[in-house]
């Protein structure tokens, strides 16, 4: 799982959270499926694996 933020706008922080399997997501009220096109260009790492992460956003 990995927790990622982006601030959009100056003050506007917005949450994003990747989960291993689609029934993971169920719990996190508020979010919703998105594609890989939709995933923002620079977030910032809240919790989660590090390499991971570099390997969806950086690589």
């Amino acid at each position: 799982m990995l927790l990622v933020s982006i601030t959009d706008h100056g003050s506007v922080v917005r949450l994003w959270v990747c989960v291993p399997e689609i029934e993971l997501l169920t719990p996190y009220y508020g979010f919703s499926l998105c594609t890989r096109a939709d995933l923002p260009l620079a977030p910032a790492l809240v919790a989660g694996c590090p390499e991971q992460f570099g390997r969806i956003f950086e690589g």
